[in-house]
């Protein structure tokens, strides 16, 4: 049986795929080029991580934006107000990595869960490739060296 917020937070990622799939809106980050530089030099993964949780923090706060209105502006008819950001994780390449999403009230101060932040936590790929090596012979004795 599902728990009240595992429902919202279905309804909150059915909301988000709908609301980007009908939105001509652009998502754009950049990043400076020494950054970059030094990233590559560190290898290709941090690079593909790095602009990963970029664009992860630009989606998140475009989501906000449809949800809440533009920042520092006065609406009496918006339902949902911003409130503050904390510390999160989605799934990259079976591993997770920090980001830090943006949070937000409705009316009657309960949060409003994130479309965007439930789709970039899903888990199963992570625990389908874990699942496979289990079933391919993995001995669960050295399973963290596996995993990494």
């Amino acid at each position: 049986m599902k728990k009240p917020y595992q429902i919202e937070k279905q309804r909150a990622r059915k909301r988000f795929e709908k609301a980007a799939a009908g939105s001509e809106d652009q998502i754009q980050f950049a990043l400076p080029l020494p950054e970059v530089l030094s990233m590559v030099q560190e290898g290709l993964m941090s690079l593909a991580l790095a602009a990963f949780t970029k664009l992860a923090q630009e989606m998140m706060c475009w989501e906000v934006g449809t949800l809440v209105g533009p920042k520092n502006k006065a609406d009496g008819q918006r339902h949902c107000s911003r409130w503050g950001a904390q510390q999160g994780y989605c799934v990259v390449g079976g591993q997770k990595v920090a980001v830090k999403r943006p949070r937000g009230r409705d009316v009657r101060q309960r949060e409003v869960p994130l479309g965007s932040y439930e789709l970039l936590q899903q888990a199963s790929l992570m625990e389908d490739a874990v699942w496979h090596k289990i079933m391919s012979g993995l001995t669960t004795r050295r399973y963290s060296d596996v995993v990494r």
